[in-house]
């Protein structure tokens, strides 16, 4: 639908009229990408689910999920677009304080492929799974490192500690305990690592950036 002074895709979610009831009386929200997957899933009895007017995710949307549900689940399409609309994404829904799950659709699907194979059960199944805020993003740091090597352990654990300064103090500490069990670094030491000051930029972080910066300039 074309825009007008009355209607921007900015300030509004696809079907969000027939499913603001079922969001509600689940607690929760099903976000996902497409028309399809909303349709989709709303015929194979998922009907807590919407999904951005044909852009990515804006505060505007946020705040509007935010009238019917404090929590919602990300299920973006598995490609690498979709990633970093996920990303995107958990940000915005960050801020505007919701509890945020990530929803990893296997083999590459789509929801609308994907409970279109396996039916709502099926759907349902995966779901449950979903990762928290910070443990998809703690996923995505630790992936294509060797954490048994030092070097990697070092840089996942240097990216990781960016991650819980977003956090609440109590979130952090949880995931300070695991880092260490998972990593074998002291509590102390990662705790330390976290009181730094949160504007200077890691080692890491430089190097993605000046990673980054390069390849675009190479594309």
């Amino acid at each position: 639908s074309s825009e007008s002074p009355v209607f921007l895709k900015k300030n509004n979610l696809y079907a969000l009229n027939l499913t603001k009831q079922e969001i509600g009386k689940t607690g929760y929200g099903i976000l996902v990408e497409g028309y399809m997957d909303v349709i989709s899933l709303y015929q194979n009895g998922v009907r807590n689910v919407t999904a951005s007017l044909g852009t990515a995710l804006t505060e505007n949307q946020a705040r509007l999920l935010k009238r019917y549900t404090g929590q919602v689940i990300l299920a973006y399409d598995a490609d690498e677009a979709g990633k970093n609309a996920t990303l995107r994404g958990m940000e915005i829904l960050h801020k505007e304080n919701f509890r945020i799950k990530v929803f990893s659709i296997p083999d590459g699907k789509d929801p609308d492929d994907y409970i279109k194979r396996h039916g709502k059960g099926g759907f349902m199944q995966v779901i449950k799974a979903a990762l928290p805020y910070a443990e998809y993003k703690l996923e995505l740091a630790r992936a294509g490192l060797n954490l048994s090597g030092t070097e990697d352990r070092l840089r996942f654990l240097r990216e990781a500690v960016g991650i819980l300064r977003s956090l609440s103090p109590m979130e952090a500490d949880l995931y300070v305990r695991k880092l260490a069990t998972e990593t074998g670094i002291s509590e102390g030491a990662i705790r330390a690592e976290l009181g730094r000051n949160s504007q200077e930029k890691t080692p890491v972080q430089e190097t993605r950036d000046t990673g980054s910066h390069m390849e675009t300039s190479i594309s």
